[in-house]
């Protein structure tokens, strides 16, 4: 049973060729498109690198690791951070709006 409305059909056909020719042509063009996207990457990172050698700018690769005082600098910083986060949570939580009169609650006050 073949099915007359078969779009990869028609389509291939509108192109003087099969299906199973189609598919492939579009195969090999989607291959070629990706080797290009590929490319156009590597010549972008080329030229940051060539811009950043000629700026003066290390690359990332050049960066040191993070020494233990500065991974521990990090720590006490995001403990800080969370510290302040969970008290003004706190506060958050624990003012009661219900006290307010109507006209405070308005803004007239």
């Amino acid at each position: 049973m073949e099915i007359e409305n078969d779009s990869l059909a028609r389509l291939a056909h509108a192109h003087g060729m099969t299906d199973l020719e189609f598919e492939e042509r579009e195969a090999v063009l989607a291959d070629i498109a990706q080797q290009q996207v590929i490319r156009r990457r590597m010549e972008e990172e080329a030229r940051r690198d060539e811009w950043c050698e000629g700026a003066g700018i290390p690359s990332i690769d050049e960066f040191p690791p993070l020494s233990a005082e500065d991974l521990a600098a990090i720590e006490r910083d995001e403990a800080e951070v969370a510290r302040r986060v969970a008290e003004a949570r706190e506060r958050e939580a624990n003012t009661d709006f219900s006290i307010l009169t109507d006209e405070e609650m308005g803004g007239d006050w």
